[in-house]
This record gives C-alpha cells, sequence and structure tokens, in this order.
C-alpha cells in the first residue's frame, strides 16, 4: 500500500478478510497474475486464486481472457454501487418473503438496544407511526442524525417537542433551549437521545462521545413507564419555557423560595447521577 489504508470498511460490506486484501492490492497494481498477488500479500496462492474467483463472482474483479489469466480489479465506484443495487434487490426480496409472516404481537418488557442504528432506526419508526405527540431530549450529535425525521413527522401534523442543548431550529416543532445546555453537554461522558411518542413507547439511549458506539439503550411499548416519562419530559420543557422569563438571571421576577428550597433537589445533586456519570465515563475509558 503506497498510504495508509485500512480494510475494515471492505470486511464491514462482507468481503473476507483476504478478499479485502487482494482488491486492495489490485486497485493499485492491476493487472496482475495471482501469483503475483499472492506473492505480494504474502499469502498461499492456492487460497488467493480462490479469493479471486470469490472476487470474480462479486463484481470486483474482471479476468483477462488469455491464458495469463491476468486480473483486474473493477474501479472503486462502479464495485460500490455494484453492490449498493445487490443490496437493494436482496432488501425487496427479503421484505417481500418476511410479508408473509405474522408479526409478534407486541408486548411490555423493556429490551436492549446495542448499536447506534438500532437506536437510530427505532426512533425513525416511533416517528413514523407516531399517532399525535412526540416528546425529546436530543445532544446535538444525536440530533443531527434524526433531525430530518422529526421534520417528516411534524409536517404530517405530528404535535412535537425537543429538548436541545444548542439553540437550533427544526421546521414545525417546538424547541426547547436547555437553560444551561453546554454545561450539561461537559459534564457527561457522552450524548443521550431520549425520547417518547403518545405516552405508550420511548427509547432511553447514552452513546460515546463520538455517537459511534451504544454505552447504554432501552426500549419498551410498557405502557406505565411510556407515561410516567411522557409526563416527566413535558413537565422539564415546560419548566424550561417557564424559567426562561422567571428568573433573577434575565431580570425578571425572583423565584419563588419555594422553588429555593427544591432546586437542591435536581438531579445533578442526586447520588444515582454520580453513580452514572463515573460508570460511563469506566465503559468509555475500557473502550
Amino acid at each position: 500500500m503506497s498510504v495508509q489504508f485500512s480494510i475494515q470498511p471492505l470486511i464491514n460490506l462482507g468481503l473476507t478478510v483476504l478478499e479485502s486484501e487482494v482488491y486492495a492490492y489490485l486497485l493499485e497494481n492491476s493487472p496482475a497474475t495471482g501469483y503475483r498477488v499472492a506473492k505480494a500479500i504474502n499469502k498461499p496462492t492456492a487460497n488467493t486464486y480462490k479469493s479471486i474467483q470469490l472476487l470474480q463472482d462479486k463484481g470486483a474483479v474482471i479476468m483477462e481472457d488469455g491464458t495469463s489469466r491476468l486480473c483486474r480489479a473493477v474501479p472503486m465506484d462502479e464495485f460500490l454501487n455494484g453492490l449498493e443495487q445487490r443490496f437493494l434487490y436482496l432488501k425487496n426480496e427479503a421484505k417481500k418473503e418476511l410479508a408473509k409472516l405474522k408479526p409478534a404481537p407486541d408486548d411490555e418488557r423493556i429490551y436492549y438496544l446495542q448499536t447506534p442504528d438500532q437506536v437510530f432506526e427505532r426512533f425513525r419508526q416511533m416517528l413514523q407511526k407516531c399517532e399525535k405527540f412526540v416528546l425529546l431530549d436530543l445532544f446535538p450529535l444525536i440530533l443531527d442524525q434524526i433531525s430530518s425525521d422529526i421534520e417528516s413527522a411534524a409536517s404530517r401534523g405530528i404535535q412535537i417537542a425537543v429538548k436541545v442543548y444548542r439553540p437550533c431550529e427544526i421546521r414545525g416543532v417546538e424547541v426547547v433551549n436547555a437553560m444551561k445546555g453546554e454545561k450539561t453537554i461537559k459534564r457527561w461522558p457522552g450524548q443521550w437521545a431520549n425520547g417518547v411518542i403518545d405516552g405508550k413507547e420511548h427509547v432511553l439511549a447514552f452513546f460515546s462521545m463520538d455517537g459511534k458506539r451504544v454505552l447504554q439503550a432501552v426500549w419498551s411499548m410498557n405502557t406505565y413507564t411510556s407515561w410516567v416519562y411522557h409526563s416527566s419530559l413535558m413537565f422539564e420543557l415546560l419548566h424550561g419555557v417557564l424559567l426562561e422569563g422567571f428568573t433573577e438571571l434575565n431580570g425578571g421576577i425572583p423565584l419563588p423560595e419555594k422553588y429555593r428550597r427544591l432546586e437542591v433537589m435536581n438531579a445533578e445533586e442526586a447520588p444515582g447521577y454520580r453513580m452514572l456519570v463515573e460508570r460511563f465515563s469506566e465503559k468509555e475509558d475500557k473502550e
């Protein structure tokens, strides 16, 4: 390789390690015989020839019509576009067959979600099937991932409110700016994405700082816990709106004494908050 290169994306697309190495070598060194490829990447010749045949079947390599059997890598865009079209075809075929099955009935258990894609897709599905209300509490990185889906739901007439931690606008959506948005972002060792639809289904998810790993995430259609979270988040949003015009910092009406007494019990003062921060910080460090 003339430059630093990772074969992991090719492996993620379904190629084996050896197939990825062969294709990468041929991209820079086509045409070449299988023997030359094997020697260059220091792999057994028989295995290399087998990988070249499989790459040919996958549309990544073409062979010379001659005795030398020179092979050439298919240009990157052509190969990747072919993979995409093949995937879409297989996806539609799978969808047609799976549609013949009767889905299992919903239940009210709590389930763990393991990957960012699972979490984002769950949010998208919830937004698509929502009937009336959506309440969301999203850190910036996660908001960027699903903002178009939020706007799409709002365009259907769904009433949506989102608590955000950096000022932004989302078409058709009531946006509530967290009073200490940047401080909250800095205080947590990751990014969260929490939401509930219609008071009957919710997701609570916490990601790594770069949003590429799920540290903890749960989804449930448990009506009771979903309704409790809906109520909690709704009053948190209302509290944020009222506090904007009702604080001494803004020169407004002084906060009631009872508010001050209750404020000392806010979430960041609870022992559980410290436990969570320590747990997620340790998990980030290990991963």
